[in-house]
């Protein structure tokens, strides 16, 4: 188990928090793309996958900014 006081990996640099919500945000809309578009799905169908995908990204982008 690692010990969290000496394991800053979210801590490194302002870049990588950058790409982390650049990639966040390609994740999200490749997933409306994917269900949309390609899977022919409604939006009542998609959006408790999008918003599961939201609640993510705001995680991982909560835990860096809180860093």
């Amino acid at each position: 188990m690692f010990e969290l006081e000496n394991y800053n990996f979210f801590n490194t640099s302002k870049l990588f928090t950058g790409l982390l919500i650049f990639a966040g945000i390609i994740l999200l809309a490749g997933m409306f793309w994917l269900f949309m578009l390609k899977l022919d799905m409604t939006i009542a169908e998609c959006k408790p996958l999008i918003l599961m995908a939201i609640l993510f990204v705001g995680v991982v982008i909560g835990a860096v900014v809180r860093e």
